[in-house]
């Protein structure tokens, strides 16, 4: 296998491929099924050329191979949903113990195999390849931490999960642009985010709550205190 793109011009990704069915018979034989539904791969997206690959090792001659697709959802040719996992995505994935196991080999490893099928840039290979690799080992731990939470503490491993969902879902809702400016603020972002935060669990411990708790109020002291995190850290180096 010889590919035209280059390291250069390539995002190396890791996909999970929630549903996928081509629309004629012949290339899902040509392919040997590939990809599989509920199966990680490695990935591949041109910024050039807008287009994706997907890796896997044909069974008939053990060699890397390569599908090439033109978007990761459904198009004329197939029927697809393929989620392409990062920190931010990987805890809502129905991925396996097996499935994590492969992705942080993968990362250990670099995609060596499929950067050697392709055209290296003269310059900026160092560059770019010490970049790649930050991102990469950064995905890797997060996924060695979520691996071995979910395995020793499943209780709180769920919470996590959920607090990850709602911090997702709160992204652009409910906060004006003005309170956003505030929570962020280097002067007054303590005392809003720390404020609106005891205000929640203010609520959450009322006497008319007492013998009913809700959890959307201390979900909302969470997303406070998150928020107090996220300005300590942006405002850390100013």
């Amino acid at each position: 296998m010889q590919l035209s793109d280059t390291i250069e011009n390539t995002d190396f990704l890791y996909l999970y491929v929630k549903k996928f069915k081509w629309t004629d018979a012949y290339t899902t034989e040509l392919l040997q099924g590939h990809p599989i539904e509920k199966r990680v791969y490695r990935g591949s997206y041109n910024k050039d050329t807008k287009t994706y690959r997907i890796f896997y090792t044909s069974s008939a001659d053990n060699k890397l191979s390569a599908i090439a697709l033109s978007s990761l959802v459904t198009t004329e040719w197939y029927t697809s949903e393929i989620v392409d996992i990062s920190r931010h995505t990987i805890l809502s994935l129905d991925l396996t113990e097996g499935d994590l196991e492969q992705l942080i080999q993968w990362q250990k490893k670099d995609n060596a195999d499929i950067k050697s099928e392709m055209i290296p840039p003269p310059s900026t290979l160092p560059s770019l390849r010490q970049e790649t690799t930050n991102s990469i080992l950064d995905v890797a731990e997060f996924i060695s931490c979520a691996s071995e939470l979910y395995t020793q503490q499943p209780a709180t491993f769920d919470a996590v999960h959920e607090i990850i969902h709602m911090l997702n879902d709160s992204i652009g809702e409910g906060d004006s642009i003005d309170s956003i400016g505030v929570s962020l603020s280097i002067s007054h972002g303590a005392g809003y985010n720390i404020g609106k935060a005891l205000d929640h669990l203010g609520v959450y411990m009322s006497d008319d709550r007492r013998n009913n708790l809700m959890e959307e109020d201390l979900d909302a002291a969470i997303l406070n205190l998150i928020n107090e995190k996220i300005r300590i850290r942006s405002n850390r180096n100013l």
